[in-house]
């Protein structure tokens, strides 16, 4: 199962047309073989909470704990055009002007990030969890509904408790994010954060 997964992973980045199970295994040029066993892989449970916490532990070793963990949070949109697929709802779609704003179909989500430590001038953002921010209105059946800053304050809190939990609870947080995010609500929040520093444009 991990050697499909890595293989798939690999297949993603390589991959010039849709990003579907069936293009990666063109990609792969496995065309000829049973592609059954590569679609088995999406039907197991997968605990991505767990997940998330092995990934975290590993950038531990890149960052001191003298030095801030650096991360950023920014809501991300992904188009469907499925109306039974849960968090699907109408929102402004970002390839319009802001003088006429347009609509589409899509999920909304939080994209939470680690920076890894600056080499040769540049940085770059390694994913650590991707929250639900479905809206009111969205199609809900599992997840509640919640804003944006709501779940950059869960990611924020998530990093905090992964911090304790190495030992790390001196260590402090550096939190970068869009002038979206410069919310009353999530300023009052932080206040209970322990060593939680956000920035926003």
């Amino acid at each position: 199962i991990f050697r499909r997964v890595v293989a798939l992973a690999f297949a993603e980045v390589l991959a010039f047309n849709r990003h579907t199970v069936t293009q990666l295994l063109v990609v792969l040029g496995l065309v000829a073989s049973a592609w059954s066993s590569w679609y088995r892989v999406f039907k197991r449970h997968i605990d991505m909470l767990a997940l998330s916490a092995n990934l975290f532990s590993t950038t531990l070793e890149h960052v001191p704990p003298d030095q801030p963990y650096v991360i950023g949070v920014d809501g991300t949109q992904v188009p469907r055009t499925g109306r039974k697929i849960e968090g699907v709802g109408w929102l402004h779609t970002p390839a319009s002007p802001v003088f006429k704003r347009g609509i589409h179909r899509a999920q909304r989500f939080l994209h939470g990030a680690w920076f890894m430590p600056t080499e040769n001038g540049y940085s770059r953002a390694m994913p650590l969890r991707f929250l639900p921010a479905f809206t009111q209105k969205a199609r809900r059946e599992v997840s509640e509904a919640c804003k944006e800053w709501e779940a950059a304050l869960t990611f924020m809190r998530w990093v905090r408790t992964q911090l304790d939990a190495a030992q790390r609870s001196q260590q402090a947080i550096f939190t970068l994010g869009d002038g979206g995010f410069d919310t009353l609500d999530l300023w009052k929040a932080l206040v209970g954060l322990h060593k939680v520093t956000l920035l926003v444009r």
